[in-house]
């Protein structure tokens, strides 16, 4: 490729279906979470934190509440909408606790790529469970929603207004089907056993170093050779990410309107 040539993109479209009506916000997921922020350790687990930040969130634009008596009627299940005005996108759909989210976009991805459909990395939520699905987004011609299971019965569950309500992730179609899985011995790879030992005991040793502290957790308890991609004593990875850098979600309301000249 040449200095003049554009680097290749892959497209991740979200076409409004209704260019009238309300739009969902969409924005790179957060590497944040509110039970990080209060627990604070948390943040020094780097594959927590990628996670987080792995995809793209769709916001909830209404503040609701939703309460489940148990039955399997949609009817059982009813939502209130705590402020914002019409069309309300929540609504109990398909019965038995479920919660349905409808959201206002036509995705596309690019050929070959599905998109994984599923709640917030890392966010629980009391009294309500997020299900996933897998779509085939570079051919249907058709919009999904984002379901979510309810729990509990006879106990409110409040979603936030801009509380992420579903996460967003292509993946290339085949991918998982081309891994062959094998179980091995370790003492069958010698060099990356020597590895594992030296990251044990190590482990090991600031494990010893923190229970005999009288000061509490010492300062050298924290393991960060993962963090920054760094052998236990040893070189640095060749590659290594410490976070996601996702772009944002780029408003085209012109037809046909593409700043990087593909269109």
């Amino acid at each position: 490729m040449s200095e003049d040539d554009p680097a290749p993109v892959d497209r991740l479209i979200a076409y409004r279906v209704d260019p009238d009506g309300r739009d969902l916000p969409l924005v790179p997921a957060s590497g944040r979470r509110q039970w990080m922020d209060e627990a604070k350790h948390p943040y020094h687990c780097l594959p927590l934190k990628l996670a987080n930040q792995a995809g793209w969130f769709v916001l909830n634009d209404h503040a609701i509440e939703v309460l489940w008596t148990g039955g399997d009627d949609h009817r059982s299940l009813t939502v209130h909408h705590l402020d914002g005005g019409a069309p309300h996108l929540a609504v109990s759909h398909f019965g038995y606790g479920l919660l349905t989210f409808h959201l206002p976009y036509l995705f596309r991805t690019p050929p070959g790529f599905n998109l994984l459909v599923r709640g917030p990395a890392n966010h629980p939520k009391d009294g309500v469970f997020a299900l996933d699905g897998l779509i085939e987004t570079d051919w249907s011609p058709t919009r999904f929603f984002m379901t979510w299971q309810m729990t509990r019965v006879g106990e409110l569950v409040r979603f936030e207004h801009r509380e992420p309500i579903c996460m967003i992730v292509p993946q290339r179609r085949g991918d998982l089907e081309r891994f062959v899985p094998e179980v091995r011995d370790l003492a069958t790879d010698p060099a990356l056993e020597a590895e594992h030992d030296r990251w044990r005991r190590s482990r090991q040793q600031r494990v010893r170093d923190a229970q005999a502290s009288r000061a509490g957790v010492p300062s050298n308890w924290l393991q960060l050779d993962y963090a920054r991609g760094r052998f236990p004593g040893g070189p640095v990875a060749t590659e290594h990410q410490t976070r996601l850098r996702l772009q944002p979600f780029a408003d085209r309301r012109e037809v046909g309107a593409d700043p990087l000249g593909f269109s």
